[in-house]
């Protein structure tokens, strides 16, 4: 839980003075770096320190019922401290780096989302020292095992220098690096650059502006990265009972590097153990697709009264029908990017079936993609365009 908090309460500190404009005003200051640095440190942390405080009573009843030295409690408590700072000051470089605060916090989870998938696949039977991971040597202090007290020291030092370094970057970098953020204009991949308008703006703006997202803050995700995460459920879905298919072989085979052994297994499977599956990750991709779109289709007007803009729309020559057409046009098309690459997964576990695997996964595609609801037979779309309860949307002649 500290490790999940941290960044999502730390990486933000610097970010927010960036996108309101008000770092460079505290760089008119007598405040030098690291008083800032720390400052915005302390003043984060501090709100997390109380849920770790509040465990302690917990832990010392705990420890005494089962008749163990009330120090490693607090030894423990204290080296979970350290490790928020080291999370914490980790978060900070990363709010200097970066120049928002999505980007901040988007940049900690990455990272340790790689590092977590990269120390289960590349190094899956190669833990860590003992020294390096904090829950071994947690366990270690909380029942007093013979070498904990080295192996606490070590790690003690090897967090503090680590959790040193991250700051000290940070302190000295924090002035040349957001001073060139103000002055250079962002940097954008292609792919994040938008279609031209053309003769459908209600439907361009559904699609480019608003997004499939049924939730405001779930806008700040990145298109690529809300497909990545589509795209890898399905994925780790789909590699199980690939492997159950193949009578167990293929992540042996992985691991092991032989993958003309793993395509071999790939080509003798039990077709069998595939059907199931198929049909469970059939029946997610309509309840989820149909949940997800429903709820962006009955908050597509709303939205717009929220935003005051419906008023401003419904003033334009176009009539209500080509505005909920246009709204459901651009909801749809952004639904298919999803929807294929929930699918492509889906389509490579049922090529394990032959022809009949693909027109299965096609069928529930297809049935996936028509149990879409439509924004103009959402009852909130009908409450918000009845002209009776909205008042006068044509404009006059």
């Amino acid at each position: 839980m500290i490790v999940l908090l941290t960044p999502a309460v730390t990486a933000g500190s610097l970010g927010h003075e960036k996108e309101r404009g008000t770092l460079l005003a505290l760089f008119g200051t007598q405040l030098r770096s690291w008083e800032i640095v720390i400052g915005k440190l302390l003043g984060r942390l501090v709100p997390l320190m109380f849920p770790v405080l509040a465990t302690l009573p917990f832990l010392v009843m705990g420890t005494i019922s089962g008749g163990l030295s009330p120090v490693g409690v607090f030894l423990a408590v204290a080296l979970l401290v350290e490790v928020m700072v080291v999370v914490a000051g980790a978060s900070m470089l990363t709010s200097v780096w970066t120049r928002r605060t999505s980007d901040a916090i988007l940049a900690c989870y990455a990272s340790l989302i790689v590092v977590l998938i990269g120390t289960l696949v590349v190094l899956p039977d190669t833990p860590l020292p003992a020294w390096l991971d904090p829950g071994s040597v947690l366990e270690q202090i909380v029942t007093c095992s013979e070498h904990w007290l080295p192996q606490f020291l070590i790690q003690g030092l090897t967090l503090g220098s680590v959790g040193a370094i991250c700051l000290a970057l940070a302190i000295w970098r924090l002035r040349p690096a957001c001073l060139r953020q103000q002055e250079q204009r962002s940097k954008r991949w292609l792919c994040a650059y938008r279609r031209p308008m053309g003769n459908d703006p209600v439907a361009w703006r559904e699609r480019h502006v608003v997004g499939l997202a049924p939730l405001p803050w779930l806008r700040m995700v990145p298109t690529w990265m809300g497909l990545l995460g589509v795209f890898s459920f399905p994925a780790i879905v789909a590699v199980d009972p690939a492997n159950f298919a193949t009578g167990n072989i293929l992540y042996s085979l992985l691991q092991a590097g032989n993958l003309v052994g793993a395509y071999r297994s790939i080509q003798i499977t039990n077709p069998d153990r595939v059907q199931s599956h198929l049909v469970i990750m059939g029946i997610v991709l309509i309840v989820g697709g149909t949940i997800l779109v429903g709820i962006r289709c009955g908050n597509s007007i709303s939205e717009e009264k929220r935003r005051k803009t419906w008023e401003d729309l419904v003033l334009t020559p176009l009539t209500i029908a080509e505005i909920m057409g246009g709204k459901r046009r651009g909801i749809l098309v952004a639904a298919c990017s999803p929807l294929i690459a929930y699918a492509l997964p889906m389509f490579g576990l049922a090529a394990l079936r032959g022809t009949t695997g693909f027109v299965s996964a096609a069928v529930w595609a297809t049935l996936a993609f028509v149990a879409t609801p439509e924004p103009t037979k959402t009852p909130t779309c009908q409450a918000w365009a009845n002209p009776s309860v909205t008042g006068r949307f044509e404009p006059l002649a």
